[in-house]
Order: C-alpha cells, then sequence, then structure tokens
C-alpha cells in the first residue's frame, strides 16, 4: 500500500517490493507497481507453482523507458470497438449466452445459483472486474423485479463486491449498472476496484472510459486463478 511497506522491504527506483508476510491460511508474497498513481496487485499462495508461475509474468519490472517515471505497468489493449457495439445492438444477449454456455461467449464464473451468476468481465477495465446479472432475462433495473427479487439479487451483488474487495484490496468499490434498450439490455451490474493512489481527476467516470483506456491485458491462466480465488473467498474460504 502506498506509504506503508512490510518488514524486509525495498525501495527500488519508485517500487516497493514486500517482503513475506504471515496469514492465518498461509504466508503471500505482495508485488505492487506503482506509476502515475495506479497499482497492480498480484498475491501469491506459497506453494502454488500455478500462482508463482503468473507472479513471475505480472511482476513489475523497471523498463528504460519508463526508469524515470517510476515501472512498467500491466499491459493494456483495444479491440474493434464499432464491432464490439454492432453486436451488442444486433447480436444475441450475451448473458443469455452465457447463461445457456455458449462456446462463443466462454467466462470465468465466480458464482452462480438458481436466480443469479456473476463472472469476470471478457474485457476488464481494471483488476478484479466482475460483472452480476440474474439467470432470467429482466431488462428494466427495477422495474421488471418485484422488491424481494430485486433485493435478493442485491445480496449477490454485495457478496461478489466483498470477496473483490477482500482479494485485491482497493482504495474503493465500484458498483453500477449500466445497458441500454438498444443493445445490452439484460440487466447486470459491474464491480470494479479501484486501486489505491489513482488521482482525483483519473477516478470515477473517467476510469471506466474503456474505449479511451484501453482493456487490461490477462491472460486465460491469470483469469482463471483470480476466479478461483474469489470463488474461494465467497465459500467463506
Amino acid at each position: 500500500m502506498p506509504g506503508s511497506r512490510g518488514q524486509g522491504s525495498v525501495q527500488r527506483g519508485g517500487l516497493a517490493y514486500c517482503g513475506w508476510r504471515a496469514n492465518t491460511a498461509c504466508r503471500r508474497r505482495r508485488f505492487a507497481a506503482l506509476y502515475r498513481g495506479a497499482i497492480w496487485l498480484c498475491e501469491v499462495s506459497c506453494g502454488e507453482r500455478a500462482n508463482a508461475k503468473v507472479a513471475a509474468r505480472l511482476k513489475p519490472t523497471v523498463s528504460r523507458q519508463n526508469r524515470v517515471q517510476g515501472v512498467h505497468m500491466p499491459e493494456r489493449y483495444h479491440i474493434d470497438w464499432d464491432a464490439f457495439h454492432r453486436r451488442a445492438q444486433d447480436g444475441p444477449c450475451f448473458v443469455c449466452q452465457v447463461v445457456s454456455g455458449v462456446p462463443d461467449c466462454p467466462v470465468h464464473m465466480v458464482y452462480e445459483d438458481d436466480v443469479a451468476l456473476a463472472f469476470l468481465d471478457r474485457y476488464p477495465i481494471l483488476y478484479g472486474h466482475v460483472l452480476i446479472a440474474s439467470r432470467e432475462h429482466r431488462e428494466q433495473v427495477t422495474g421488471d423485479f418485484s422488491e424481494r427479487e430485486y433485493l435478493d439479487l442485491q445480496r449477490v451483488v454485495y457478496r461478489v463486491a466483498e470477496a473483490v474487495r477482500s482479494e485485491v484490496e482497493p482504495e474503493r468499490v465500484y458498483v453500477f449498472t449500466l445497458g441500454s434498450q438498444q443493445g445490452n439490455a439484460h440487466v447486470h451490474w459491474h464491480v470494479v476496484p479501484l486501486p489505491p493512489g489513482i488521482p482525483y481527476e483519473e477516478q470515477q467516470f473517467a476510469i471506466l472510459r474503456r474505449s479511451e483506456r484501453g482493456i487490461l491485458k490477462m491472460t486465460e491462466e491469470e483469469k482463471a486463478l483470480l476466479a478461483a480465488r474469489l470463488r474461494e473467498r465467497l465459500n467463506g474460504g
């Protein structure tokens, strides 16, 4: 976390490498990269080779270009946004495809029950970005639900947001619902964890501009690992 370092920390080129930290379940190594107020967190459980392999790729490194500014940031990329919006408007409902298990719409599931499901966003804005949706195709965020149905869904949103908050340890968690009757109509909620240290003017709506900022690049292995850790937290792990 900005401003604090655990025992054995080393400060190098604006980057804090935290030492091993005791935990009731196991010790974990935390790698944090800080560049222009943005932070990238990756926790690695001891003895888990798969986790260590992921951490090796995500471990921040100081590059020649970034030596003055700080550290190398996680990579981002852009997609064909025109095609993305055409599919949202003219294609099938993506949430219904996820519910049906259509192969063209694979996701990393975090939670599911008889009425709701939660999965990692395929195009994450930030690390830990999760979507929660009703299984049934509903379009009005309140009008298509009874009060009890709505509150049942909000309990799922709360539990998922708390799991993300505990896992990623952000400065703040954003929870919101968007969509349009002209496309992307299936009601769903976004849970987006805001990393510590982001300047005020880059927070809130500014950080959600995916078409400008780009999409966080993660391998399928990294997504699977994150989803597994969130499931563990939701199951009381």
